[in-house]
């Protein structure tokens, strides 16, 4: 893992994520991030959009069903048109088309999220466990000392 390149990516969905199951069990979703930055233009004396980068993004599991519950719920979902952020390693893939090799970069993700800074989110999260009684606790408390001195060595050398 030393020469990896970590990138994260912030844009939105230019389709809907595309599920898919390997015969392993292992579940991969394919989505694509567009990014489009504002950029000065002195002679219009405002922000124009500049050029638009796409970056194709992959979502693995290795097949566990906690890591395949997770790639499902993004493609469950996310949607064309999301603005998400997207984290993980920066690869390069190859292909042969008419005898020539074709290069294009690709986002390995390990986590996708989306972005709320135009948009209001909820998360949903699943309640807390409490003990039932006291006794089912996994832990218990100690007595607080009252002093803070009570629990201090005597200095060696100095007199008290």
């Amino acid at each position: 893992m030393n020469n990896e390149i970590s990138l994260t990516i912030t844009g939105n969905l230019t389709r809907d994520p595309d599920l898919r199951f390997f015969k392993e069990g292992a579940a991969v979703v394919y989505m694509t991030v567009a990014h489009t930055p504002r950029v000065w233009s002195a002679a219009e004396k405002d922000y124009v959009a500049g050029v638009t980068t796409y970056m194709d993004v992959e979502v693995r599991s290795k097949g566990s069903e906690r890591q395949n519950d997770y790639v499902q719920r993004i493609s469950e979902e996310l949607q064309k048109g999301d603005r998400v952020m997207a984290t993980g390693m920066l690869v390069t893939k190859e292909r042969k088309r008419d005898g020539e090799t074709i290069r294009s970069l690709s986002l390995i993700a390990d986590e996708v999220a989306v972005s709320n800074r135009f948009v209001s989110i909820t998360i949903n999260r699943k309640p807390k466990p409490t003990p039932s009684a006291p006794e089912e606790a996994a832990w218990t408390a100690a007595p607080v000392p009252t002093s803070p001195d009570s629990q201090r060595p005597p200095l060696a050398g100095w007199d008290s």
